[in-house]
């Protein structure tokens, strides 16, 4: 699911020209800038444009097996706590 933020976030912080370069057709493509994977400024438009507003998978339920299972997990700048109640419901919190 794609939220409307998702669909009209400003572009990342990188060099066009390098972007497009990624985007070539295969055999004539190049990586991805390395700011893409070391920016700090890249890594907070990620956070902000394309965690932070839509669903995520958090994890499987396999991974609070029992009644009482709780797992934290980070999401963009804050957390999620998930537990299994008593009844072996599902549940996430919100860290805020």
């Amino acid at each position: 699911m794609v939220s409307q933020s998702q669909l009209s976030a400003p572009p990342a912080p990188l060099d066009p020209a390098g972007v497009a370069a990624s985007l070539a057709p295969f055999g004539q493509s190049r990586m991805l800038p390395r700011a893409a994977y070391v920016d700090p400024a890249v890594f907070e438009w990620e956070q902000r444009h394309f965690f932070g507003g839509g669903w995520l998978c958090l994890g499987r339920t396999d991974q609070l097996p029992e009644p009482g299972s709780q797992r934290a997990e980070s999401v963009g700048e804050g957390s999620v706590l998930l537990t299994r109640d008593e009844d072996g419901g599902l549940h996430a919190f919100a860290n805020t």
